[in-house]
């Protein structure tokens, strides 16, 4: 049970952000027609870290929401999830707006986006390093994969 003096304490955030959003560059460009884009997924960051923060320590990985694939690679592990992310310019809810692949670098405590894609891409081909992979569930491991391999 966490008391007055252990919230006192604690970080004002658990979480580290990547601000360069290097991964999700070439999403954003993609999706330029969401002008908000960018400050929504720092948004969804901000949600993320608050329900790690409101968890036990260290907090389990359900509550970062569903685990799509864990990583293990040069910077230690990664956990990616998905999340659907609100978008503010255009309102449009976060059944139609953007889907966010994130990883949490477990050894770092960082939060990193990987891949951004509108709603109604789910089910569409990406293209990365001239391979096309289908935007499902299944495709989401080897899209991280190239991400991170092309670096």
């Amino acid at each position: 049970m966490k008391t007055l003096k252990d919230y006192l304490i604690m970080p004002s955030r658990f979480l580290k952000y990547d601000n360069s959003c290097f991964f999700v560059k070439r999403d954003l460009k993609r999706l330029k027609r969401f002008k908000s884009l960018k400050e929504d997924i720092y948004d969804c960051y901000k949600i993320v870290d608050g329900l790690a923060k409101e968890s036990l320590y260290p907090p389990p990985i359900s509550a970062f929401g569903g685990l799509i694939t864990k990583l293990e690679c040069s910077l230690g592990t990664l956990l990616c999830f998905k999340d659907r992310v609100p978008i503010t310019n255009p309102p449009l809810s976060s059944s139609k707006g953007a889907r966010l692949i994130y990883a949490i670098i477990k050894e770092y405590k960082l939060f990193i986006p990987l891949l951004v894609f509108s709603a109604n891409e789910e089910g569409e081909f990406y293209e990365i390093n001239r391979k096309k992979i289908r935007l499902t569930k299944s495709g989401f491991g080897n899209i991280i994969r190239e991400k991170i391999e092309s670096i």
